[in-house]
């Protein structure tokens, strides 16, 4: 009997295969059948999570289970949640097989070579487990559960990750995990360890435990319960899980909680509670811990540090416009900040008081002491006037003490001889203008009354004495600006900076060339506020026009609603809408434009006008997934008449095959099987292909169709990014209730996926920063086109400093310049 090689084998099972593969009437019966019984699932499914158990076992109903499948093909977390069911249902019941219905059964290759594909691509627990934790010595006893009952573990000796281990009745146990973290466990706690390629993973089935997580590199460290997630990169938390549900309590650093679709941010004194769990002070969460007196510690020296930064920037807002009556009639921009020595002395002394432990400089610390008595002179408000046609700048203060003469002219001299700033010129204290004319070209400082007045120019000294004087006229206050400052005093302001607009552009210096569509030609004045708010900063810009926005700016149309962002889901970590209006005049604004040009020259221009008379007023980007290994982007464009712009697309595509020749050729196809038309855009690139269909007025395009229908099934059930509690927390106050365009952006995934991307290949500071971002919370930004204005307002987390922003701004450049 001739027994078939290898190669037969193969050939005959890939056959099999193919012959297997049911025809489009089948698999669209198939879809029917589906859809009906889907119509027929209790609603839809708000916690994935917590049905994890009941389809290990085999006891979801059928319609639950297809909906719990279908999430399953796209959730990363929740095939983890899976397979580490899979395995603790292994562990305990070994050589029993569930009764768990399996997908596509009558595919065995197929199935094979899935599973094959899963284990390459995601970040599925190791294989080498063992030795992931050393036993440290404590009070309590820890020990390894298994189906021939409890065994003792000493101090020293291993633990192998998932392995069930419990502690006793009573006394606290520790483990060392390799990455250098430390875990302290309460009495009656039982969890499992995982070593993970991304990072290890503690899985919390009942009790308390306190994690001193050791810095992460590139991965992250977890810890799961069956309804949360906690994931961390380096810092001290604790976490609780009970019949009633989780609590998660910082001491250190930041954490961000995993629930469902909710995902929360806590710094360190906050804490959070799962439905059911009574919430409870973060000291008391760590109270049963040896170390419990150090962790009170760092949480009140944590509330000291935030009081102080807090008291320090969060200033109360001023009333008082005084200063602003100072103004010469040549000024074409005013800030004014609050008492910017005091600030900075006291800013450097809390900081060092927290962080720094090296030797002071005694220069710096000198610097500072006299900046404290400096501003301990002058009042809540300093203010710097900017002057027209380069003029040197003017400085004003108000003096609320005596004695700031003898300081200004024996102090600050000599500190800054000790830190050789003098220069040539140096600085004369003056009491009158009659000394000022002696002294032309030195930073004079004028102490008139109650009023100190800076500037290197005499000038500029005369012009603010004659608006001293009672009943004298001050120019300045007819201006528009004048008048948009004075309403920010009146309404109390913070941090707040305006600009003549109309005459800045006489200063060289200033003058930047019009971006298309976004041309300010006409555009009056601009005024800038800023607030801190506990922990985050809240900035708004106000551009206003003479009399109405230009009709350049009109494609960007009034605030309206935005239904194209309810694509998105509460998870998405960037995207962005704008509700456009006239889109003509944003075509004209790219008249002679290198990408018109090029659309000219591909006799695609015509095209690219029917597809955008087409479309609607709605358009929203964004990434609503992973962003490596494939981005998970998302496009969704209004479409008013879905024909013609279907027929734009294959006109298009027509005519770039036509120039395409033997080089890239774009191809483009349908799948009308499908429950909808999902259209292929194809480049013949691995990693550059689109796919779109047309759904409820909309189109909605993305890397493939998993991600359309992921879309689709956001839309349906009304849980978006919008609805979501991290969006909505980034409102300003007395928000419209519509945008023109809005855009939110939670870097941490995108600063992550770079990290890991560069590796070594960016130098360490530019590294630091990305971890920085990694962990900093989400950002808003919007704006809003009013008849004679466009506002924009920027929320988020205290930003960036100067250095790091200079660190980010270099990182596509090398010191030679290329």
């Amino acid at each position: 009997m001739n027994v078939p090689d290898d190669d037969q084998l193969l050939d005959r099972a890939l056959c099999a295969v193919r012959d297997d593969m049911p025809n489009a009437a089948t698999e669209a019966a198939a879809l029917n059948r589906v859809r009906h019984v889907l119509d027929q699932a209790p609603g839809v499914i708000d916690d994935f999570h917590a049905l994890v158990p009941d389809y290990v076992a085999g006891a979801l109903s059928p319609a639950r289970r297809l909906l719990f499948e279908e999430e399953l093909r796209t959730s990363i977390p929740l095939r983890r949640a899976v397979s580490a069911a899979d395995r603790a249902a292994e562990t305990s019941l070994p050589g029993t097989r569930r009764d768990r219905p399996a997908i596509r059964e009558r595919w065995p290759w197929a199935a094979a070579a899935a599973v094959v594909g899963v284990v390459l691509l995601l970040n599925l627990p190791l294989d080498d487990q063992a030795r992931l934790a050393r036993v440290e010595p404590a009070a309590g006893t820890l020990y390894r559960v298994g189906v021939a009952g409890l065994e003792a573990l000493a101090a020293g000796d291993w633990v192998a990750g998932d392995v069930p281990l419990r502690t006793g009745k009573s006394g606290a146990v520790r483990l060392a995990l390799e990455d250098g973290s430390a875990v302290e466990l309460k009495a009656r706690t039982q969890l499992q360890l995982r070593r993970q390629s991304g990072g290890n993973r503690v899985q919390v089935d009942r009790g308390h435990i306190i994690v001193q997580a050791a810095s992460q590199g590139d991965g992250r460290l977890e810890v799961a319960t069956e309804d949360v997630l906690v994931a961390v990169k380096g810092t001290v938390f604790g976490v609780s899980h009970g019949v009633a549900g989780t609590r998660v309590a910082v001491v250190e650093g930041e954490v961000e909680v995993h629930r469902g679709d909710d995902r929360t941010s806590l710094a360190a004194g906050e804490q959070f509670a799962s439905d059911g769990a009574a919430p409870a002070s973060v000291a008391d969460e760590v109270a049963w811990s040896d170390d419990a007196e150090r962790y009170a510690a760092m949480l009140a020296e944590y509330a000291a540090l935030k009081r102080e930064l807090g008291s320090l920037l969060e200033t109360e807002p001023r009333h008082s416009g005084r200063l602003l009556g100072l103004v010469p009639d040549d000024a074409v921009g005013y800030v004014a900040i609050p008492n910017a020595p005091a600030m900075i002395a006291d800013g450097y002394a809390v900081l060092r008081k927290h962080f720094v432990e090296a030797p002071a400089d005694e220069r710096v610390e000198d610097a500072l002491a006299v900046l404290g008595e400096v501003a301990d002179h002058l009042g809540e408000e300093a203010v710097l006037v900017v002057r027209e046609a380069d003029a040197p700048p003017i400085a004003l203060a108000e003096i609320v003490r005596d004695g700031l003469r003898p300081l200004l002219e024996t102090r600050v001299p000599e500190l800054l001889a000790t830190l050789d700033l003098s220069g040539d010129e140096g600085i004369e204290v003056i009491a009158s203008l009659d000394e000022a004319q002696a002294r032309e070209g030195r930073l004079l400082v004028w102490l008139a009354d109650d009023v100190l007045v800076a500037s290197t120019d005499v000038a500029a000294l005369d012009s603010v004495a004659v608006l001293m004087d009672a009943g004298a006229t001050q120019r300045f206050a007819g201006r528009k600006l004048h008048a948009h400052l004075a309403e920010r005093y009146r309404r109390g302001t913070s941090y707040l900076a305006g600009f003549d607009l109309t005459r800045l552009g006489a200063r060289p210096a200033t003058h930047v060339q019009p971006t298309a569509g976004l041309d300010l030609a006409g555009a009056e004045t601009l005024v800038a506020e800023g607030f801190v708010e506990g922990e985050r900063t809240r900035l708004t810009v106000d551009v206003r026009f003479a009399d109405a926005v230009p009709p350049a700016l009109t494609w960007l149309d009034e605030p309206g609603p935005m239904g194209a962002l309810d694509f998105f889901g509460p998870d998405a970590d960037i995207a962005a809408a704008v509700v456009l209006g006239r889109t003509g005049e944003l075509a004209k604004s790219f008249e002679g434009s290198h990408a018109t040009q090029r659309l000219k020259d591909a006799e695609l221009h015509d095209v690219a006008v029917d597809l955008l008379g087409a479309v609607g007023g709605e358009l929203a980007f964004g990434f609503d997934g992973p962003l490596l290994p494939s981005p998970s982007w998302r496009a969704v464009v209004e479409v008013y008449d879905q024909g013609a712009f279907q027929r734009g697309v294959e006109k298009a595509v027509e005519r770039i095959n036509a120039r395409a020749g033997e080089g890239l050729r774009v191809a483009l196809n349908v799948n009308a099987a499908a429950a909808y038309p999902i259209y292929h855009l194809d480049f013949g690139l691995p990693l550059f292909a689109a796919y779109y269909a047309y759904l409820e007025g909309y189109l909605v395009a993305a890397a493939s169709p998993a991600l359309i229908e992921q879309a689709r099934r956001t839309h349906a059930s009304g849980v978006t990014l919008t609805k979501s509690a991290r969006f909505r927390e980034l409102l300003p106050n007395a928000a419209p209730l519509d945008f023109s365009a809005v855009g939110f952006s939670e870097f941490g995934e995108l600063a992550g996926s770079v990290r890991r991307l560069l590796r070594d290949a960016a130098p360490e500071e530019q590294k630091a920063v990305l971890d920085m971002l990694a962990e900093a919370g989400p950002w808003l930004y919007a704006a809003t086109r009013e008849s004679d204005r466009i506002r924009l307002t920027v929320n988020g987390p205290l930003g960036l400093s100067l250095p790091e922003l200079a660190i980010l701004a270099g990182m596509g450049t090398r010191d030679d310049g290329a």
